[in-house]
């Protein structure tokens, strides 16, 4: 069964691509896209998570109560989970503009993208391709142990342990196969592969009934589409 979890980046998107097999990921694989589209053009997948908001609210007054209850349980990582922004903004491209109508610096780096999986993304492509975020899982993970920042190496090797020890990765050596491929992956960060397992691991989640979502009751933005974070 093919799976993947996807680190959304301002260049495009890093996709860890696993082979789930008998309750363990037997396979992984790597590839670089530079556009939603470009999905449609790959093999289906099973269930498919990613670190960017899907359903967005309509205008700056509007919050999604997922963003709230995720930087709850994120606690001192909240920070991470950058600010959703209203879909009014989605074709504004001046900076001093976005940050009068609300959208962080943070945020407007990865405008562009959130505005292309806005329009790409459907309520019927949503029962596969969920919302999630890294550090959710990493929080839990760490079970109270400080995270270092994904910005050194300590802090990358801090998550790729944390993340070995799950059942579903015990025939694969993450820390070879992350520094290992990096070097034929130039487009993107190790940091983004990190991200892209942790999305993979609330895939396995997924699709074996066990993922929680942010909230249990998600609503609906104006298009349909759920404001729900998966953990």
């Amino acid at each position: 069964m093919k799976i993947a979890g996807i680190d959304g980046t301002s260049q495009g998107l890093c996709i860890a691509i696993g082979n789930w097999d008998n309750d363990e990921i037997t396979q992984i694989g790597w590839l670089y896209i530079g556009s939603f589209y470009q999905l449609d053009e790959l093999d289906p997948f099973h269930a498919i998570t990613i670190n960017i908001p899907i359903g967005l609210p309509e205008t700056k007054k509007e919050k999604r109560l997922c963003d709230k209850l995720a930087k709850r349980l994120l606690s001192d990582r909240g920070s991470s989970l950058f600010k959703t922004p209203p879909r009014n903004t989605l074709t504004q491209t001046d900076p001093d503009t976005l940050r009068l109508l609300g959208v962080p610096i943070q945020t407007q780096n990865l405008l562009h993208k959130i505005k292309e999986l806005d329009e790409w993304i459907t309520p019927e492509k949503q029962r596969i391709i969920k919302e999630t975020h890294p550090e959710l899982v990493f929080i839990e993970l760490a079970k109270g142990q400080r995270l270092l920042s994904k910005k050194k190496d300590d802090g990358i090797k801090q998550r790729l342990a944390l993340l070995q020890e799950l059942p579903i990765f015990k025939t694969l050596p993450l820390m070879e196969i992350v520094f290992g491929e990096k070097s034929h992956y130039q487009a993107f960060k190790v940091s983004d592969m990190v991200d892209s397992l942790a999305c993979l691991v609330i895939t396995t989640r997924i699709i074996t009934n066990t993922a929680k979502s942010l909230p249990e009751d998600p609503e609906k933005d104006a298009t349909g589409l759920y404001h729900s974070i998966w953990y």
